[in-house]
């Protein structure tokens, strides 16, 4: 009852959010894309594709700031949620909650520790095939993450020893060290 009470009120807060995205005060059109936006709600993996979005969607458009700031608030939960949702919707606040928020979640070395811990924490693969392409592809993703902030993932040896041990020594060899 409780999570159909919470889903309820999520609705009817995502709603009203889109009635206020229609229009802001100034009289500027504010127009999302269509499809959603992603959401954020903490969790330091996925940061940088909420951030790239709302950058890309919201940030860097032409709109007045307290426009942006009401979608930043649609578009966080949780943790990131509580550390904005008692500031004012003035231009002030959305600045100090953007940068709030980018010193918590979006600087390098902590998308770096957050990275490399999830790969050290991520099961070795199976002996099936699905198991290892699934392995593989989680192994890829974070080293594309790794990768998106400046870090050369070839020339890391931690990286490579972390990433063999994730494998079969003979499924290593084929899906790494061929030419």
């Amino acid at each position: 009852m409780a999570n159909s009470a919470k889903c309820v009120e999520l609705k009817e807060r995502d709603t009203k959010a889109n009635e206020l995205f229609a229009q802001s005060k100034s009289g500027c059109d504010v127009k999302l894309p269509k499809g959603d936006l992603p959401k954020f709600c903490g969790d330091i993996l996925k940061w940088k594709p909420f951030f790239d979005s709302f950058q890309v969607n919201v940030h860097l458009k032409p709109w007045p700031a307290v426009s942006k700031f009401t979608v930043l608030k649609q578009l966080l939960e949780g943790d990131p949620l509580a550390m904005v949702e008692m500031l004012p919707l003035t231009e002030a606040a959305y600045k100090g909650a953007y940068d709030s928020l980018c010193e918590n979640y979006g600087r390098d070395i902590v998308l770096n520790k957050a990275y490399r811990k999830s790969l050290v924490e991520l099961p070795p693969a199976g002996s099936s095939v699905s198991s290892v392409e699934q392995t593989q592809l989680k192994v890829e993703s974070l080293l594309q993450s790794l990768e998106s902030i400046g870090e050369k993932v070839n020339s890391d040896t931690g990286l490579a020893i972390t990433i063999q041990q994730k494998f079969q020594a003979d499924v290593y060899s084929y899906v790494y060290e061929r030419d």
